[in-house]
């Protein structure tokens, strides 16, 4: 049965109104929203038509639109949206594609402890999966309340509050600190997400920051998703409920093999662990030329330029010359 939409003109503006961040997550700006009026988001589910257990998506756009005061056109452009392109669920966020839904945290946020304490709102680059640390105080997301260990929800009392009432605090998830590389890529992803507020670092190799933010996602998927010599393709239950933790180890195995394949004579060495089929598709259906690109050049470099796709029409190695060289 289909969930009523409440009409428009019953719903008027929230009585107090809040300004937004220019690198405010959408999610955590309507929260913050309701939370600055003691609404919380059943209520909000509940005058919107969204389903319990769901959360805001573009298209309720129009109703998020009245309460919140902002154009229609910016909260269309804070809130996912699934779009069927070309036989794929796209999701799109924030002027970007996402071609795998695992590569937003979606109802699993992640958040900097220190960064809402101090700054009490949620960044929108820690809704992106590859985002696994913070570049502005050097450490680790978490997903997980330290007190009474349950999953971080979209669904807590205040910003920095869990759903059991206590203040969410920092605790070490793993036993080390970010890398320098991990930071880049935190603040590379910034730099698509709210360019005017990001620490900027250059990604190593630097053929890397011409990609997409979707392209950047599946090379890093393609790279890191094997932790053995075993390569199985991942199902679509082993990604639905993927931590923070997880990621935290498949970026560090792409930065890894990464290293690798730029190595002489190590690149091949590389093939029982990169996962071919995501590089397949990504040669075949990149967002930018310069996706497509760089999924070819890998798989010309690891597996061996007979395997190349030959329906990209992309398929001659000299091509990646100036790109890579």
């Amino acid at each position: 049965m289909k969930r009523q939409i409440p009409s428009l003109s019953s719903l008027h503006s929230l009585p107090l109104s809040i300004q937004m961040h220019s690198d405010e997550s959408g999610l955590g700006f309507v929260l913050r929203a309701l939370h600055e009026n003691y609404l919380t988001l059943s209520w909000l589910r509940r005058i919107s038509g969204i389903y319990p257990g769901f959360y805001p998506e573009s298209r309720h756009a129009p109703q998020i639109a009245i309460l919140t005061g902002l154009p229609i056109t910016t909260v269309r452009h804070l809130l996912p949206a699934r779009i069927k392109d070309r036989g794929m669920i796209v999701r799109h966020l924030y002027g970007s594609s996402f071609s795998l839904g695992s590569f937003l945290k979606g109802r699993l946020p992640q958040v900097c402890v220190r960064c809402l304490h101090s700054s009490r709102y949620v960044r929108r680059a820690w809704e992106v999966s590859v985002v696994t640390c913070c570049p502005r105080h050097g450490l680790y997301l978490v997903d997980q309340c330290k007190n009474c260990h349950k999953q971080i929800t979209w669904d807590r009392p205040a910003i920095d509050t869990c759903v059991c009432g206590r203040y969410l605090s920092y605790h070490q998830s793993v036993g080390f600190e970010p890398s320098d590389s991990e930071l880049s890529v935190a603040s590379h992803v910034e730099s698509f997400l709210s360019p005017e507020d990001a620490y900027t670092r250059a990604l190593t190799p630097a053929w890397l920051n011409g990609l997409s933010l979707d392209g950047l996602c599946r090379l890093i998927w393609a790279f890191g998703i094997s932790d053995s010599d075993n390569l199985r393709p991942p199902t679509k239950r082993s990604t639905s409920s993927i931590n923070t933790h997880f990621w935290i180890q498949l970026l560090r195995r792409f930065l890894d093999r990464m290293y690798l394949m730029d190595q002489p004579d190590s690149a091949a060495s590389l093939s029982n662990h990169i996962y071919k089929q995501a590089l397949d598709r990504m040669s075949a259906i990149g967002v930018l030329h310069s996706d497509r690109e760089a999924a070819i050049y890998v798989l010309g470099k690891v597996f061996g330029l007979d395997q190349i796709p030959k329906a990209t029409g992309l398929n001659s190695h000299l091509s990646q010359k100036r790109l890579f060289d």
